[in-house]
């Protein structure tokens, strides 16, 4: 059954994927090769995803952060506007091992807003665009940055983060098949599904999405709690990065959690460009589902699992 998506409705779809941890020595432009340009992200019109701009940073250290930052927040965009809310400024920068920690000060959005989700994104995609950085971490008003439980954010890196970027406003009807779990409970069992995708949204996205709605035969049971929030989606080399919020563990439904995760597994391998999946919550994975089972690293299809009815 793997690898069954079909695609009735062809279209051509531009779509670019920045969605959304470790102590230094501050970067040093000039190992920046000569005559390259930083892009600067902002967000686009529509305020849907990010665009990018190139420009050339004058300063080194520290202060090209504040050039860049400075950048971000005061540039004006003709297809576009800037991602740095209003209320909030930059203060300084910490440099940590692969990461640098951004200290703002000012009001700063809720998080998890479509606003605060797209200036974390396009100044996480900023940033780690300088030799040695692979993550960021903000703190505001000195405080470490925080989800709406409380748990601190920590490093994010521009996988962290799924924003669409020119995608195509176009419709395509596809079909996927989603593994939910069986009427008794021992195994998993597919159901096939025909959905419509609008050209904002990827395959992972709208797997995940359904996953999270729960089954539409009766005797299936459902995975996911359906207010978990789906945070971030990304593949990158044929490994899937499903980021949820922290509701996945706190309402987890008593069932079999080697279900819960094999269903999504399973579900996304489905896909062409998947062969793994690694999750995290709230942009972590050291995460423990249930008595066993960590997220520290992806996770393989199990057809075992699934059952035949």
């Amino acid at each position: 059954m793997k690898k069954t998506v079909r695609i009735f409705l062809t279209l051509l779809l531009s779509a670019v994927l920045l969605v959304g941890c470790q102590t230094g020595s501050p970067l040093d432009a000039s190992e920046e090769a000569e005559g390259e340009e930083t892009l600067v992200y902002y967000c686009n019109s529509t305020d849907t995803g990010l665009l990018s701009t190139p420009c050339s940073l004058a300063e080194e250290g520290e202060a090209a952060i504040s050039e860049i930052f400075s950048i971000m927040q005061s540039r004006q965009f003709t297809d576009g506007h800037s991602a740095v809310p209003d209320d909030v400024t930059l203060d300084h920068v910490a440099w940590q091992e692969k990461s640098v920690a951004v200290y703002l000060t000012g009001t700063y959005p809720e998080v998890g807003t479509v606003e605060e989700l797209l200036f974390r994104a396009a100044l996480t995609r900023t940033l780690v665009q300088f030799p040695d950085v692979e993550g960021i971490s903000v703190y505001v008003n000195e405080e470490p940055l925080t989800d709406a439980s409380g748990v601190e954010i920590g490093v994010m890196q521009a996988e962290s983060f799924l924003t669409d970027v020119s995608a195509s406003p176009d419709e395509e009807e596809l079909e996927l098949t989603l593994y939910f779990i069986n009427e008794a409970g021992d195994g998993l069992a597919a159901e096939t599904v025909e959905v419509t995708r609008s050209g904002e949204e990827t395959v992972e996205s709208l797997v995940m999405k359904q996953l999270i709605a729960g089954p539409t035969e009766a005797e299936h049971q459902a995975v996911l709690p359906v207010n978990t929030g789906l945070l971030s989606v990304q593949v990158k080399d044929q490994i899937c990065y499903v980021n949820l919020d922290s509701v996945f563990l706190d309402e987890a439904l008593s069932v079999d959690p080697n279900l819960v995760v094999y269903a999504m597994v399973n579900s996304l391998t489905e896909l062409d460009d998947v062969e793994m999946v690694q999750f995290t919550v709230d942009g972590s994975a050291d995460v423990t589902l249930g008595d066993s089972i960590s997220f520290a690293s992806p996770f393989e299809r199990n057809t075992e699992l699934i059952k035949e009815e």
